[in-house]
């Protein structure tokens, strides 16, 4: 699978393993594969399936992935690297530079249709515990599905949202505040990896359990 992304550069989207669980969660793939899985209906290779698929997720595991120390410790880390990188984002105007060009170019942002294809299971079930409220549908046309006219609907984001910046934007900031937008964005990008692994390792171990 992939995307047009940025206006002509193409990224490849793998499928994450954890739509395996939805077996583990009561849910049959409709072949009986683990890439025929599906939630009801609903395809796990569309969005509506994973949303669906992490609130299922959420209902079962929410409270006791909460009460984990190390997944606390990992979510507030996340919470701590989130604020650092949008203050870095604000302050050297790139929030500002991606909200104008969203408006103003003909294409839109890179925030366009089919960003979304990278969001996956894992991390809209840690926007869940974040206590994010995931819409169910998009809510711009053209634009990725979790983009809304006051910017990203998802407080966790994918690395690629974090870390990506166009040419043109990091020609206007040049080196230095290149790095240190690198610096800002390590604690997010870091802990949301490794809060990933820790709950997927969790509700892996909570399946098997008798």
């Amino acid at each position: 699978m992939s995307f047009k992304f940025n206006r002509g550069c193409w990224v490849e989207s793998t499928e994450n393993g954890w739509n395996v669980l939805a077996t583990g969660c009561g849910e049959t793939p409709e072949d009986g594969t683990i890439e025929g899985a599906s939630v009801g209906s609903r395809s796990l290779r569309t969005m509506e399936g994973r949303i669906v698929l992490a609130r299922l997720l959420m209902d079962k595991f929410g409270r006791r992935l909460l009460a984990e120390k190390t997944i606390q410790i990992l979510m507030s880390r996340l919470n701590r690297g989130i604020s650092v990188s949008h203050e870095a984002m604000r302050d050297l105007g790139v929030s500002g530079a991606c909200a104008l060009c969203d408006e103003k170019e003909p294409e839109g942002s890179c925030c366009s249709t089919g960003l979304e294809n990278k969001i996956e299971t894992p991390l809209l079930l840690i926007n869940l515990l974040l206590g994010v409220k995931i819409q169910r549908t998009g809510q711009r046309k053209g634009s990725c599905f979790f983009l809304s006219r006051h910017g990203c609907t998802l407080k966790a984001r994918h690395m690629l949202c974090i870390d990506y910046l166009c040419p043109p934007l990091e020609r206007q900031l040049g080196a230095k505040n290149l790095v240190r937008m690198q610096m800002a964005t390590e604690e997010e990008i870091q802990s949301l990896f490794l809060l990933e692994e820790e709950i997927g390792a969790r509700i892996s171990l909570w399946l098997r359990a008798p």
